[in-house]
């Protein structure tokens, strides 16, 4: 009987071992489960939003999103920027070239046609001006001829009152005045004073048909001067044959026209026009003389009127000016020499160049160089008297209107670009305004939409959150018809195969508990079969021990007397 409770509780024992194996593969395998199942819960932890550890996948998106709108607004700002102020630029310069290529164009067609007008203007005033001085050559050469009759028939003499210059007629057009030279009073000849007297008969008739006359007057070698009209205030000292228009006259023998000179009776500077006549029988010389004031010229001859600047001269055969605005006697006085302008005598070449032209009797029209400026010289003769007039008028006031187009075009050129900038502020206004309004709409839709995409996951975070407090029939509910509602199914997958694990591991654990209190009860049982110490020989220490692999083992030992002296193993 005692062997046969060995073996049962042997049996008992090894069956035990096998069970205690399982049990502890299970245990280990529920272990792996449970470390599974923490990695899961905390990898989904760690990706639920407001972690302390990471950014938000909300405000990842937010930023995301504003970054790309942003950038995008930028680029677009950027762009429409740089066009804009390309167009401006472009704008600027096509309108700076428009006006430089007009000004250019009206510059040269402005030019041409100035030129040809100042060109027709010049001869017109020169033809004008050849026609006046033919008349008072004609007049002169009619005077002439009338006194040459007079020369020649005493009888056309007839007597007549006499007027000097403290003898005021009744009417001062009536009648000249007798003037003698000093010295002469006795020695004048009553023939010749009578016969000079007669020059009345044609003085009046052509001085009251030529209002460019402002005298006409006889002077004789003699001494004695016939002036028409009368006029009183003759200096004493004044003898007509020491005057240029006398000398010229009588040493050339034809008609002359002398230069510029202070004129006797007040008249200011003063151009005459002189013819000799004689009579060698008698003696006699006279000077038939018609004056034709400076301002006389100015006004009717070469007066016009050129632009605001221009203006017209007249110069003789040797390049004295005997004409020009501005041209006065001044403070001067009648028998002091008035030396007028030789242009021949300027330091600019070109302006030589062209007086020689204007001298040789040319036509033409050159540009002269000044230090103030560029001049057009309009140039035509005179012929009548050797002369020549010219048309002055400065370049730049003959391209102003050019200039001013020009001008206006750069002033609407800078008004189109003051509008492009105004525009581009405005632009730029606008599209801050825009951008703070589209950064404010997207951010708004940013959030939405995060919301929107990070609800199955704020629904995870709430599910793994019930979980882990143990909640293992939590259910999540994410219908987006998408990866996060698979992700969804897969969460609530995971819960039930996750409860269904911690319940095997609660049988198995509670199967565990009971197979160790077996164990601890067969391993009292076993270790009762043991002895409990061993016998004491004298000279020999005895000693045993079991150890078992698990809690229990299959092996026995035992100490047994065998007789007196003796001792006998007994195997298990």
């Amino acid at each position: 009987m005692k062997v046969n409770s060995r073996c049962f509780f042997m049996s008992g024992i090894f069956h035990c071992q096998s069970v205690a194996r399982r049990t502890n593969d299970f245990a280990s395998q529920t272990r792996m489960v449970f470390g599974t199942a923490r990695t899961i819960i905390h990898r989904h932890m760690e990706k639920i939003p407001g972690s302390s550890r990471r950014m938000s996948v909300r405000t990842k998106m937010l930023l995301i999103f504003l970054a790309l709108s942003v950038s995008a607004l930028i680029i677009a700002g950027l762009l429409a920027s740089v066009q804009m102020s390309d167009v401006s630029t472009f704008a600027l310069a096509r309108s700076t070239d428009l006006g430089n290529r007009a000004m250019e164009d009206s510059s040269r067609a402005l030019t041409e046609s100035t030129q040809a007008s100042l060109l027709r203007l010049a001869g017109d005033q020169a033809y004008i001006s050849n026609v006046i001085f033919e008349r008072v050559a004609d007049e002169i050469d009619m005077t002439t001829a009338y006194a040459g009759r007079i020369m020649e028939k005493p009888e056309m003499v007839r007597d007549r009152q006499f007027y000097l210059q403290d003898m005021q007629p009744p009417d001062r057009f009536s009648t000249t005045v007798l003037f003698l030279s000093p010295g002469v009073e006795d020695k004048i000849p009553a023939e010749e004073r009578d016969a000079a007297g007669m020059m009345d008969d044609i003085f009046i008739p052509v001085y009251q048909n030529d209002r460019n006359l402002a005298a006409l007057y006889v002077g004789t070698q003699s001494g004695m001067s016939m002036i028409y009209p009368w006029t009183t205030g003759m200096n004493e000292s004044f003898d007509p044959r020491q005057r240029g228009w006398f000398v010229n006259a009588r040493d050339s023998g034809a008609l002359t026209w002398s230069e510029p000179y202070v004129d006797l009776l007040g008249h200011g500077l003063m151009v005459t026009c002189s013819k000799p006549v004689a009579d060698p029988r008698k003696n006699w010389l006279w000077v038939i003389g018609a004056d034709v004031t400076i301002e006389t010229i100015n006004q009717n001859i070469i007066g016009t009127q050129v632009g605001d600047r221009g203006y017209a001269m007249l110069i003789d055969q040797h390049g004295n000016i005997i004409t020009r605005p501005g041209l006065s006697a001044g403070d001067m006085r009648w028998d002091e020499s008035f030396i007028t302008e030789n242009l021949y005598a300027s330091t600019n070449p070109a302006l030589v160049a062209v007086v020689k032209n204007m001298t040789a009797g040319k036509t033409g029209i050159e540009r002269v160089t000044y230090e103030d400026g560029d001049r057009f010289i309009a140039y035509a003769p005179v012929r009548s008297v050797n002369w020549s007039v010219a048309v002055v008028m400065p370049v730049d006031e003959v391209i102003a209107p050019a200039v001013r187009t020009r001008n206006t075009i750069f002033a609407a050129s800078q008004e189109t670009a003051g509008h492009i900038t105004g525009q581009q502020n405005a632009m730029r206004n606008i599209f801050l305004g825009a951008f703070l309004v589209l950064l404010l709409v997207v951010g708004i839709l940013t959030i939405i939409f995060s919301r929107f995409l990070t609800r199955p996951l704020e629904e995870l975070r709430t599910g793994s959150e019930a979980i882990g407090k143990g909640d293992l029939d939590h259910q999540v509910s994410i219908r987006t018809g998408d990866e996060f509602e698979d992700l969804g199914n897969a969460f609530n997958q995971m819960a039930a195969d996750l409860k269904e694990h911690i319940s095997t591991l609660r049988r198995t654990t509670a199967e565990k508990e009971r197979f160790e209190k077996e164990l601890d009860i067969a391993k009292g049982i076993q270790q009762s079969f043991l002895p409990d110490s061993a016998p004491e020989l004298p000279g020999i220490d005895l000693a045993g021990f079991n150890l078992p692999a698990l809690e229990v083992g299959g092996d026995f030992y035992d100490f047994i007397p065998v007789g007196r002296g003796r001792l006998k193993g007994h195997p298990p």
